[in-house]
């Protein structure tokens, strides 16, 4: 599979599974891992704004993902 470091979200997902299934090589870039999503980024008076973490993935076993490792 061809990855870069540019991807994100299920860019981040596929990669690990395709990893962790034995289906194959990754090529190229590690991407950044994080998986986890933001939603609801308040705006600020002097417009900017906060984004704060809301939710992120689970582990096969029900545990928290902390980072892929694709």
């Amino acid at each position: 599979m061809l990855i870069n470091g540019w991807s994100g979200s299920g860019g981040d997902a596929f990669p690990d599974y395709f990893r962790k299934t034995g289906l194959g090589p990754l090529i190229g870039t590690r991407t950044w891992g994080g998986l986890i999503g933001i939603s609801g980024a308040p705006q600020l008076i002097d417009g900017g704004n906060i984004t704060v973490p809301t939710f992120r993935m689970y582990n096969p076993d029900g545990t928290w993902l902390k980072k892929v490792t694709a």
